[in-house]
C-alpha cells in the first residue's frame, strides 16, 4: 500500500509505503483427465464424442504434474502474470482488495493429482466473501478459464497427449479449502510447484 502526504514543498509529494502481510489460501478440487482411445469409434469426417475418449484415473497420473503445470504457465495471458485469475474479476471490491492473487496449477496429494488455485490474501475474508470467491474459481473452473485449457491437449511422456478437465458435472466434483478437506501439513503436497506466476 502506497500513500501520499503532502510535506508542503512544491512539486515533492511524501511517499508513505507500507506492506500489507498476507497468507495463502488453497482451494483443492478433483481433476478429470482423458485421452483419445487408441481405437476411437468414429470415423475422419464424424464428430468425436466424449465416449471416444478414455478416462486416466488422478492416481495413475501423479507423474504428469511438470508437464500439466508447465503447460497451464506457458497458456498464462500477459494479464496473468502477476494477479493470476484475479485480474478478470471485477464483482466485489472489497474482495478484489483482499485477493491480490488466485494461481491455477496441479498438484499431487496423497498420491493422487488434484487441481489447485493458491490465492494470495491480506487480511480475513468474511463468510460471505470466501463463498463469492469460492463462486467465482468455479465459475472459471467450469466455464472460463477452465474450459479453454480442457480444449487443449498437454503432452506427456506416460499418456501421449491428455485433456485436463478442472470440474466435471458429477455429484463428487467440489472446491474446498485444506481445512475442509482435512488436511495436515505433511498431507498438503508430496512436491509443490512454483507458484510464481510466470505462468
Amino acid at each position: 500500500m502506497a500513500e501520499s502526504q503532502s510535506i508542503e514543498v512544491p512539486f515533492q509529494p511524501d511517499i508513505t509505503v507500507e506492506a500489507k502481510p498476507t497468507q495463502e489460501l488453497t482451494f483443492y478440487c478433483p481433476l478429470k483427465i482423458v485421452r483419445e482411445s487408441e481405437e476411437p469409434d468414429y470415423e475422419w469426417d464424424e464428430e468425436v464424442t466424449e465416449e471416444d475418449f478414455e478416462e486416466i484415473p488422478s492416481a495413475y497420473a501423479e507423474g504428469c504434474v511438470d508437464e500439466i503445470n508447465d503447460f497451464i504457465r506457458n497458456c498464462e495471458e500477459p494479464d496473468e502474470e502477476h494477479r493470476g485469475l484475479m485480474a478478470y474479476y471485477y464483482d466485489d471490491p472489497a474482495i478484489r482488495e483482499k485477493v491480490f492473487s488466485a494461481i491455477p496449477s496441479v498438484r499431487d496429494v496423497n498420491g493422487e493429482l488434484v487441481g489447485v488455485f493458491e490465492c494470495e490474501i491480506s487480511g480475513e475474508l468474511t463468510v460471505s466473501e470466501l463463498e463469492d470467491l469460492r463462486s467465482y474459481l468455479t465459475g472459471q473452473a467450469s466455464d472460463g478459464w477452465g474450459e479453454g485449457l480442457e480444449q487443449h491437449g498437454v503432452k506427456t511422456a506416460d499418456f501421449g497427449e491428455i485433456y485436463v478437465s478442472f470440474w466435471n458435472d458429477s455429484n463428487d466434483w467440489s472446491l474446498q479449502t485444506e481445512e475442509e478437506m482435512g488436511l495436515s501439513q505433511a498431507e498438503k503436497r508430496t512436491e509443490e510447484p512454483s507458484m510464481g506466476m510466470t505462468m
